[in-house]
């Protein structure tokens, strides 16, 4: 299951970054796709972002019975600097609304990348998780499915600097839905 999990995740995000090139309003539209966090106590906001008309959202959520896979990948923003939320979590249990999912950096049978890339001028900045928490609060299935969630973490670089996120939030997110019946 996991192996068909990681080929739809890969192959899904593959044509959706190959397809963001064509800046084209036949092929793309903007939505909100809102997420926010305070980083180190600033307030950070992601900008709307353009996707496209026909499926290939980057943002992901797949289910089955007893496992769960939720991506996504958004640059939020202050007036100083920017930084990219990267979330992608392969969870060993069913998904459920108002549950909070924990996580301390460690490795286990669950596989969570949750960080922020610092984007600067020179290079990306990569920050990984520590420690933290998501939670998933509303799922809308329709015509589009939207996922909204709360989040916090504890991020450090390899020079052992810490950054706190706090008050994350995301959502109504546009995700690609998935179902896969075992």
């Amino acid at each position: 299951m996991k192996r068909l999990l990681q080929t739809l995740i890969l192959t899904t995000t593959f044509f959706s970054l190959v397809s963001c090139d064509k800046n084209n309003n036949l092929v793309h539209h903007t939505v909100d796709n809102p997420v926010s966090a305070e980083i180190d106590g600033t307030l950070f906001q992601s900008a709307p972002e353009k996707i496209l008309n026909y499926g290939g959202n980057v943002h992901q959520l797949i289910e089955s019975d007893d496992e769960f896979v939720f991506i996504t990948a958004r640059r939020i923003s202050s007036n100083e600097r920017s930084y990219t939320i990267r979330i992608e979590l392969n969870h060993n249990e069913s998904f459920e609304l108002n549950k909070r999912y924990t996580f301390n950096g460690e490795v286990t049978d669950d596989y969570y990348i949750i960080g922020l890339l610092l984007d600067t001028d020179e290079k990306w900045l990569e920050h990984g998780a520590t420690s933290g928490w998501i939670e998933f609060t509303e799922l809308s299935k329709g015509y589009h499915t939207s996922v909204s969630g709360k989040f916090e973490m504890e991020c450090i670089d390899s020079d052992n600097s810490s950054i706190e996120v706090k008050n994350g939030e995301f959502g109504p997110l546009r995700v690609s839905y998935d179902y896969i019946k075992e």
